[in-house]
């Protein structure tokens, strides 16, 4: 391609270089028809170059103050600014800003320059992932025949591999849920990753997979990879009650608390053993309850940021956004209450009675957590309580 630029100092070697710079913005010379070739860069005319390389513009900064932007904007911290007053702007200074850059996110968006240079395929896969530049991982899988027993997919970064089994909808309305829920055909495997992902370990890694067919959106399926460990935690569980689809969607990112918080903000309450009143009065106001348990397993339950992650965990992993809002729980003992009944906690886990006595079960922290799920008649989740 051809790139063209207004200015007269640049050497025939470099026209094209210059003129891409200027064609996509990067560069606006020292005046209308010099780009300044016989000048010695400095650190602020090398910031300027990065930071409208991620979407930045004069609008948003001048080049006097490029540097403390760039500390605003997290692509360099501000011992790393100090060190770039010098009047000379030397070699690794270049490199590690360039390097940084790759990791900051595009202005307004949440992914990173390397996530949108590995997307369009300009960054190699072995050294995007190797080098911990992706700090968002999407792919779309076209062509999947769902109606196969077995479901392979193989891409040049993960691998699925699900098998057909009857999996619950407990779309079933009845007091006594142990021979009322209701199985259709679903795929259940997992998702392998080909590679680590070290600028992961030990992050919270939110799965979306979303299922689509002849265009138009199906489902979504959300999960929350704990703590992820480089060294063992390559893949995540693949669950979806069948539909007709021809399309997965995947994305993996990690999760901060924030998002975290605003999911379960007004919806998770800790309770004890003694508020049975305020927890049957919300079961028969909705007449969805369900119980769910996890273990705490690498997990410090005191620590309130990993507390909410496996609360959110067990809220939300396994659940299924239909087009229609319909939600989907793999997991757990579901009780759709209808009339009157009765609760008590034990520690033997849940059970129900022809009596209609429903238990609950109360948390062990050292073993694991129990959570009382909440649901209304469309299943959508309105309230979860953890007893104690």
């Amino acid at each position: 391609m051809n790139y063209k630029h207004p200015f007269t100092d640049v050497p025939e070697w470099a026209n094209l270089i210059v003129g891409y710079m200027y064609e996509k913005g990067y560069t606006k010379g020292i005046s209308d028809d010099m780009f300044g070739s016989e000048q010695l860069t400095n650190a602020r005319d090398y910031t300027t170059f990065m930071l409208r390389t991620l979407g930045y513009d004069s609008d948003d900064f001048n080049w006097e103050k490029s540097i403390d932007f760039a500390v605003e904007k997290e692509l360099i911290t501000l011992e790393e600014a100090q060190s770039l007053q010098g009047q000379i702007f030397k070699r690794n200074e270049m490199v590690f800003m360039s390097y940084n850059t790759l990791k900051t996110n595009l202005n307004g968006q949440t992914s990173s320059l390397a996530d949108e240079l590995y997307k369009n395929g300009s960054l190699d896969t072995d050294e995007a992932f190797n080098q911990g530049l992706v700090n968002r991982f999407e792919t779309v899988i076209n062509n999947v025949d769902s109606s196969q027993d077995i479901l392979q997919i193989y891409t040049p970064v993960l691998v699925i591999y699900a098998e057909k089994e009857e999996i619950g909808t407990g779309s079933k309305t009845s007091f006594d849920l142990e021979s009322k829920e209701d199985y259709v055909n679903g795929y259940k495997g997992g998702i392998s990753f080909k590679y680590n992902f070290p600028n992961w370990k030990d992050l919270n890694i939110k799965y979306e997979i979303s299922f689509y067919n002849k265009g138009q959106f199906v489902k979504k399926i959300n999960y929350v990879y704990q703590k992820f460990q480089i060294e063992h935690d390559r893949g995540t569980e693949f669950i979806t009650p069948v539909d007709s689809f021809d399309e997965v969607s995947i994305v993996a990112y990690p999760m901060d608390s924030e998002e975290i918080i605003n999911d379960i903000n007004g919806i998770f309450e800790v309770i004890t053993s003694k508020d049975t009143k305020i927890l049957k009065e919300t079961i028969l106001e909705y007449g969805n309850a369900h119980a769910t348990a996890s273990d705490t397993y690498n997990v410090n339950v005191n620590n309130q940021d990993e507390l909410n992650t496996l609360v959110w965990k067990m809220m939300f992993s396994g659940k299924t956004e239909y087009a229609n809002g319909e939600v989907y729980r793999p997991y757990g003992h579901k009780y759709i209450v209808e009339g009157n009944f009765s609760l008590q906690f034990s520690d033997e886990g849940s059970s129900i009675s022809k009596e209609r006595v429903i238990e609950l079960p109360i948390n062990d922290m050292k073993e694991n957590i129990n959570l009382i799920i909440i649901f209304d008649k469309g299943f959508k989740l309105v309230k979860v309580f953890m007893v104690k």
